[in-house]
């Protein structure tokens, strides 16, 4: 296959000018938030929102509704939205526009539980989109979701004949929980020595086990009767481990106390008896 390049060249006169040249809807932008309300004084919230954002031409507007819920926009909200476009017009600007019922990461709770109603607000929308589209540069999302809001939390439920038997949360990690179970803590010898075993999980605010973590478990014996099975510390790999203690030979009462790093200590008493 055979390319023909055709090259022209022209002449074009230049000017100096301090003008600012920019790149129509490209670059860097800010966030603008907007809550909905029966009673808005659109044109204050858009000068006081844009009064430290001079500078760029794209902006991201997003849109909260979370008042509608649980109804259709009254014709004083519709009214707030068409007035809010019309303030943001005389900006000279270009927008990125989000409809959304949630700033919190909570969109699981706040949006409409019925898709019927997330389908009657676009449609209600429509046309101020329509009559304001020049200054859109796109729409972002689908009204629901979370993208750039709080981290969101799922919650999964589990139920049986109507009831919930078991529920999971989960949600980035915020914070570490240290998790032991034992298998028993009333310790009895007799031909020889009881040990009970000493299980040990890292987990989430909501109980979930890191699996990334490595890190370590300080453990102690206070009491009689009583000794670790173990080197303290006690390496968590993958955020798991374990430790076994026994008795002694001498009957009395005794606590496993355990450490970690940024976590509440776990203080297990024990029980002993000799046969």
């Amino acid at each position: 296959m055979k390319h023909r390049w055709v090259r022209e060249v022209k002449t074009l006169p230049l000017t100096e000018t301090a003008a600012v040249l920019r790149t129509a809807d490209q670059g860097f932008y800010y966030i603008h938030y907007f809550k909905i309300s029966e009673a808005m004084d659109c044109p204050a919230l858009v000068a006081e929102s844009y009064s430290w954002d001079r500078d760029t031409k794209l902006s991201l507007v997003e849109i909260n509704l979370c008042d509608y819920t649980r109804k259709t926009l009254t014709e004083a909200a519709l009214k707030n939205i068409s007035g809010l476009f019309d303030a943001l017009r005389k900006l000279q600007c270009r927008f990125i526009v989000r409809f959304l019922y949630d700033m919190e990461g909570k969109n699981m709770e706040t949006e409409p539980t019925k898709r019927s109603l997330i389908e009657t607000h676009m449609r209600q929308l429509g046309g101020i989109i329509n009559e304001h589209k020049e200054m859109i540069y796109t729409l972002q999302g689908l009204f629901i979701g979370n993208w750039g809001e709080k981290s969101v939390e799922f919650r999964f439920e589990a139920c049986n004949n109507g009831e919930v038997v078991k529920e999971l949360r989960v949600s980035p990690a915020e914070r570490r929980v240290l998790i032991a179970e034992v298998d028993h803590t009333e310790l009895v010898e007799d031909a020889t020595y009881d040990a009970a075993a000493v299980r040990l999980r890292m987990t989430d605010q909501n109980g979930n086990t890191l699996p990334y973590f490595f890190g370590a478990v300080n453990a102690q014996v206070i009491g009689n009767g009583l000794e670790l099975i173990a080197e303290s510390p006690v390496i968590l790999r993958g955020g798991m481990g374990g430790l076994y203690v026994r008795t002694t030979g001498k009957e009395g009462k005794a606590e496993l106390v355990l450490n970690a790093d940024g976590c509440d200590a776990i203080r297990i008493r024990f029980g002993i008896s000799v046969k």
